[in-house]
């Protein structure tokens, strides 16, 4: 009779351990499906903070715009032309000012040339 109780308990715990290790198998694919959901989030956000640098960068950069005016010349080789240069960028003349264009394109001296006071003093 005990041999008999025995084999039924051993029975059981076999079906427990069985289930048991049924569940742990659906829970360790449950944490590969979330982990590879993460990871796809992760990688998602990246790619939209390497697009919002690039726009960034992109808005930050000057667009110049070179436009011409008209000119006069007079009959000893002296001539005048004049244009206006515009910067077409997102953030205006403001962002561009300390440019590194904007210095070889116009540097300090050819304002001076012109006449025209410093707005700061140097």
């Amino acid at each position: 009779m005990g041999y008999l109780q025995q084999c039924e308990e051993l029975k059981l715990s076999t079906e427990a351990l069985r289930l048991q290790a049924e569940e742990l198998k659906k829970f360790v694919e449950q944490q590969r499906e979330f982990a590879e959901v993460t990871r796809l989030q992760v990688e998602g956000e990246r790619e939209a903070l390497a697009y919002e640098r690039r726009q960034r960068e992109e808005e930050e950069r000057p667009s110049f715009v070179v436009v011409g005016v008209g000119g006069s010349f007079r009959g000893d080789g002296y001539c005048n032309y004049g244009f206006v240069i515009s910067n077409k960028s997102a953030h205006g003349q403001w962002r561009v000012s300390q440019t590194p264009a904007l210095s070889i394109a116009l540097p300090l001296r050819f304002f001076k040339q012109m006449g025209l006071p410093s707005l700061a003093p140097r």
